[in-house]
């Protein structure tokens, strides 16, 4: 029981009378039968109260939610009795979800209904068990509220950027891509078939000018190729112990997810089969190269539950199958972080011995945070250290990347905030250029 504003000023009348028992004894005597009425009163009335509730909660929310997105949660209520309802509601979701506004002020009228709506921002993937609902509801005296936990229970599971995906597509049918800085989906491209002619515009390249139409036209003309299509598309990601990193809001591995997840639906939608590997020391999930539509929902399947492990990842264990099991040329894309040139040099010495059968791409994710405290102007010894250390950590990372351009790699560095945008614009150009 939980006294309200009302049934507080009634219980201090008691106290003010008290004060009266200084000058008369008898006053003292009324004073604490007044405060013990009140109480027996307000009690009875949450009794009562919480006896005549009859209330139904329903919670509804999207399965699975979307990583880093803000995913609506319903709350259903249902008055069954012929009482008012005033009542304070607190939808105990996990913190992992950080919730918003799961805590609100509902009356819901005699056999009525109402909802209460929040919001979820999950920051990690996985899955999480839900809590009950827990009420305060007002007592018909309205001298006290009583407390009741209503037992819904559930889970959910939180996959990776799935609004992303939906808004891509949207985009993608409004030809409006680019405001997520998306190179568009061109089925035109620098492949090897020709495909048709069309007028010159400014950044295509000279040795794509047809002479003999350009004469005939008498104005430049380019000619067109398709882009390959049915290539093999791989998705290694590193879930070994450099990827916990966190890095504006996320680890590393969760960018990567998200940008994994981003290039298969690209990939599906260019008509590419795509497979993944995620690996720490051991095969963590492996699934061969697919061509159909449900590949991008067996990727999030796969990868929603996936953990960074605290150890060193086994590239050679990795690459094995792409070396034994598949016979046609693929893009590798191996989504990872490096510090030193030792990791770097492993990693290198087992992308560049994919060559000529497959076309690895590296992709290296940035750290924000490392980078700013790089370039932040001290304000004392031990910002000075830290600037240090920051600044060695930096400088061994961009050695190991040189170091992997000069042995033949094709590297992409970025920062997490674009590492989904220059990941699918780098598969994008690769399509275009021919080169699978």
């Amino acid at each position: 029981m939980v006294f309200t504003r009302l049934g507080l000023a009634a219980l201090l009348v008691g106290p003010a009378v008290a004060l009266a028992g200084l000058w008369r004894e008898e006053m003292l005597g009324a004073a604490v039968l007044w405060m013990s009425a009140v109480t027996a009163i307000a009690g009875i009335d949450a009794l009562l109260g919480r006896a005549l509730a009859r209330l139904e909660f329903n919670r509804s929310l999207p399965d699975p939610l979307s990583l880093n997105s803000r995913n609506p949660v319903t709350l259903h209520v249902r008055n069954r009795s012929r009482f008012l309802a005033d009542l304070i509601v607190l939808d105990d979701l996990p913190e992992e979800l950080r919730p918003e506004g799961n805590l609100q002020a509902l009356v819901v009228p005699p056999y009525g209904e109402a909802l209460m709506r929040c919001t979820v921002y999950p920051r990690e993937r996985g899955k999480f068990h839900l809590g009950d609902v827990y009420v305060r509801g007002l007592g018909l005296f309205r001298l006290s509220r009583w407390q009741r936990r209503y037992r819904i229970g559930g889970e959910v599971r939180v996959y990776p950027a799935l609004a992303d995906v939906s808004r891509y597509d949207y985009l993608a049918r409004a030809r409006r891509l680019i405001e997520m800085g998306y190179r568009p989906i061109l089925r035109r491209g620098e492949g090897r078939s020709f495909e048709s002619l069309r007028d010159y515009v400014r950044d295509d390249d000279f040795r794509d000018i047809d002479w003999k139409a350009t004469a005939r036209r008498g104005r430049p003309i380019t000619r067109q190729y398709e882009v390959e299509r049915s290539q093999n598309v791989m998705l290694l990601l590193d879930c070994g112990r450099l990827m916990a990193a966190e890095t504006e809001g996320m680890t590393k591995l969760d960018h990567a997810v998200n940008a994994a997840l981003m290039m298969a639906h690209v990939a599906v939608a260019m008509d590419d089969a795509v497979g993944w590997i995620a690996f720490a020391d051991r095969i963590l999930r492996m699934r061969p190269p697919r061509k159909a539509r449900d590949q991008v929902a067996r990727l999030a399947d796969d990868l929603y539950e996936l953990q960074v492990e605290l150890v060193e990842p086994n590239y050679a264990l990795a690459f094995a199958p792409l070396k034994g099991r598949m016979r046609k040329r693929a893009l590798v894309v191996v989504f990872t972080d490096l510090v030193d040139v030792e990791a770097s040099d492993r990693l290198v010495s087992h992308s560049v011995a994919l060559y000529p059968q497959h076309l690895p791409l590296i992709v290296a994710i940035r750290d924000a945070e490392l980078e700013a405290l790089a370039a932040a102007v001290p304000a004392g010894v031990q910002d000075v250290y830290v600037a240090a250390v920051a600044t060695r950590l930096l400088e061994r990372r961009a050695h190991a990347l040189a170091a992997m351009r000069a042995r033949g790699a094709l590297v992409l560095d970025v920062a997490p905030h674009q590492l989904t945008t220059k990941a699918v614009n780098e598969y994008l150009c690769v399509k275009a250029a021919g080169r699978l």
